[in-house]
């Protein structure tokens, strides 16, 4: 098994995009989300928080990648977005 993520929700407010997706770390301590370009903000809660995890996200690529996870780590990413996409 790898990492995993499924968009779970989808809503557009103005022309701000709120997405939420939850992910699955399995036998990983590392993994990527695609979300959309012009991500600006990003709430993450981990089911387990660890001292060593950490979130990124690139905006101008849609790349969301968390590093630190480790095996069986699960959680939920809510994602703002410049643009209702």
């Amino acid at each position: 098994m790898a990492f995993s993520s499924t968009q779970t929700a989808s809503h557009v407010v103005g022309d701000i995009t709120i997405r939420t997706y939850t992910y699955s770390a399995a036998s990983v301590t590392t993994g990527a989300i695609t979300v959309p370009k012009g991500t600006f903000f990003v709430a993450w809660t981990p089911a387990t928080i660890r001292a060593s995890a950490t979130i990124t996200w690139t905006a101008a690529a849609g790349t969301l990648t968390l590093d630190g996870v480790t095996a069986n780590d699960t959680g939920t990413v809510m994602i703002y977005a410049k643009g209702g996409v």
